[in-house]
């Protein structure tokens, strides 16, 4: 299944027994240092507790042996929804990560933000059975958007409500590029648009976790829209946790990511009523799965 001709520019494979490792070729000898090989690192390494991210799984984070500050995140591929208590970390036909991999090479050549991967892992359960981990260089003071959301204080001061319209600009802006790089992205939400707002004149943001995600020659405007449905249904599901996300801040993403067009109402209007149905076939599907 691995050839170089299967591999990204700049990557390398290092085979080992059932394990195939994709890594880049200026953080080859680093990721060796750390023991990337060694048959336990991906299983057994001990971390911190308070250094673990939560999401589908725990997301562990290391430090890389004699680079100062430098740290990388591994995250171990999982399933979602009731399929996971049967299986929650197998996969079958085509390999995850390396398929990963492919997407988030190509965003960066696009000049989409996102995490800089540094290590694809693929080992062989069985036949075409296999699990998979994805190593990502760390966003340094990064959080995601609703981490971010839910640090803002209520009632807003006035330069905390020049910053979010900036983030919420921001976040258009990062949308937008990653669709004019003919990119589905295949779990948009909150949790996987990661910011530094460390400096508020000069916000920036990443896009993260493009498992499920592929790529198009050209992106269709449907494609587009279901992208745009999923990360409003995050935003609904944290706002009814108290994030504190207006109607006006949605339209002012919108408003970005359209790009003002002069039929803007006409557009908000149409993706409302398309979100209408995505809700209604999102909770006839829950309900749905609740039976089984």
């Amino acid at each position: 299944m691995f050839h170089k001709k299967n591999i990204p520019p700049a990557y390398s494979l290092i085979a080992q027994g059932k394990k195939a490792i994709i890594v880049k070729d200026d953080w080859k000898e680093k990721l060796l240092s750390a023991g990337i090989t060694d048959p336990d690192f991906f299983l057994k390494q001990s971390f911190p507790k308070e250094e673990n991210y939560f999401g589908r799984g725990a997301l562990k984070i290391i430090a890389i042996p004699g680079e100062a500050n430098e740290r990388i995140v591994i995250r171990h591929f999982q399933r979602g929804g009731m399929i996971h208590k049967l299986i929650p970390d197998l996969y079958f036909g085509t390999s995850r990560p390396l398929k990963e991999l492919w997407v988030g090479h190509w965003a960066k050549e696009k000049g989409v933000p996102t995490a800089d991967i540094v290590a694809a892992c693929h080992t062989k359960v069985f036949w075409k059975f296999h699990r998979g981990d994805l190593l990502t260089r760390e966003i340094k003071e990064g959080k995601d958007l609703a981490t971010y959301l839910k640090g803002l204080e209520q009632p807003l001061a006035k330069e905390k409500i020049f910053e979010k319209r900036s983030v919420i600009k921001k976040v258009g802006e990062l949308v937008r590029s990653m669709h004019e790089g003919d990119i589905f992205h295949g779990d948009l939400n909150l949790k996987n648009i990661i910011l530094q707002t460390t400096d508020p004149q000069n916000t920036k943001g990443f896009l993260i976790d493009f498992d499920k995600s592929f790529i198009r020659s050209h992106l269709r405007e449907t494609l587009r829209i279901r992208n745009l449905l999923r990360l409003n249904r995050s935003a609904e599901k944290f706002k009814n946790q108290g994030l504190p996300i207006t109607r006006t801040d949605v339209l002012r993403f919108l408003l970005t990511y359209l790009q003002n067009p002069q039929d803007f109402k006409a557009r908000v209007k149409k993706i409302n009523l398309q979100y209408k149905r995505h809700m209604l076939f999102h909770r006839f599907g829950e309900k749905l799965s609740k039976l089984f």
